[in-house]
């Protein structure tokens, strides 16, 4: 016994968009965003496709427009598989929804479209959601190299430096991951960035500049003890790293922090945890890290509210920090 389609059947289809699009145009058939989401479904996309987080920013074209009328099965090759509001999810009839600044859309892609995503600022991907099965027959090798490198390093026999990449090459030539991941895994920009800021800081330290730094910061806390010395630098430290990267802080910082605990015969160790620390701490600004910036735009926030927030946990931080390393480190 055979069904017969009629007018106002819904059809679930699952396919990759393009065979989506050729089915509709053959049979005249209207797109209509509605899908029942099974931990089944997640684990085991369409080969070649993957899931995507992607949230709506304040300026994008699609305010108040409907997912029926932004039609991303035809303009981005995607398909909607929910829609998250606050506390609300959504992943029935959803053609008529009108999507607003800070909605999550969870979609279907292949690697190009998810591709394009990354670059349109119409869109913030906020996750990549790896759904991958695990290869087990791979797993061994896997852990026998990491432990040969940590082991390797640990017991002195060849330095971590020279291990690490020897695990990379061994990785590669078993077959445990492809080269292409590892040229895709680097971020490219951190290298440059610090291959422009190391010879920096080696420089600082070389030609004195850290040395007439450190003692520019105490002439102004001479009659200090060392315990506020070492609050300082992590505050210097911390609207350092508001304004700069925190790896450009840190690579600035820590000769002077250096100098000024020999000057003062203050344990070296702990003003460097004290610059380490508050590098780690951009709470108050929105250009202070990457995630800061992720939010801004779609939390609909302005500079201050990160002032407002961020000061507070700030100065709360820093004095736990400072006493936490003297307690445990001492000065």
């Amino acid at each position: 016994m055979s069904l017969q389609p009629k007018k106002g059947d819904h059809l679930i289809i699952r396919a990759d968009h393009e065979t989506i699009l050729k089915v509709m145009k053959r049979n005249e058939l209207r797109l209509v965003p509605h899908s029942d989401i099974y931990q089944k479904n997640l684990k085991d996309p369409i080969k070649g496709q993957k899931l995507m987080e992607v949230v709506i920013p304040y300026g994008s074209f699609m305010q108040n427009q409907s997912i029926s009328e932004v039609n991303f099965i035809e303009r981005y090759g995607a398909a909607v598989l929910a829609i998250r509001r606050g506390e609300g999810l959504t992943h029935k009839r959803m053609q008529d929804i009108e999507l607003k600044p800070g909605d999550v859309i969870l979609l279907l892609v292949n690697e190009e479209t998810a591709d394009r995503f990354r670059r349109n600022e119409n869109f913030i991907v906020s996750r990549e959601i790896d759904t991958r099965d695990y290869e087990f027959s791979k797993v061994v090798k896997a852990l026998t190299i990491l432990v040969g490198v940590v082991a390797l390093a640990a017991f002195n026999i060849i330095p971590i430096v020279i291990s690490a990449p020897g695990g990379v090459i061994a990785m590669v030539a078993t077959g445990c991951i492809d080269h292409k991941q590892i040229y895709d895994s680097i971020n490219w920009e951190v290298i440059f960035l610090l291959a422009g800021l190391i010879p920096l800081g080696i420089a600082v330290e070389k030609t004195g500049t850290a040395q007439y730094i450190a003692y520019q910061v105490l002439g102004f806390s001479e009659n200090f003890p060392p315990i506020i010395i070492l609050a300082t630098f992590y505050f210097l430290t911390a609207l350092m790293t508001n304004i700069i990267s925190n790896n450009a802080s840190v690579i600035l910082m820590i000769p002077v922090a250096v100098d000024v605990a020999q000057i003062i015969n203050a344990n070296v160790f702990s003003f460097i945890l004290a610059v380490t620390f508050a590098a780690s701490t951009a709470f108050l600004t929105p250009i202070g890290y990457q995630t800061n910036l992720m939010v801004y735009g779609p939390g609909g926030y302005k500079f201050k509210d990160y002032v407002v927030a961020g000061l507070p946990l700030q100065i709360l931080l820093g004095i736990v920090t400072t006493f936490g390393i003297v307690y445990f480190w001492g000065l």
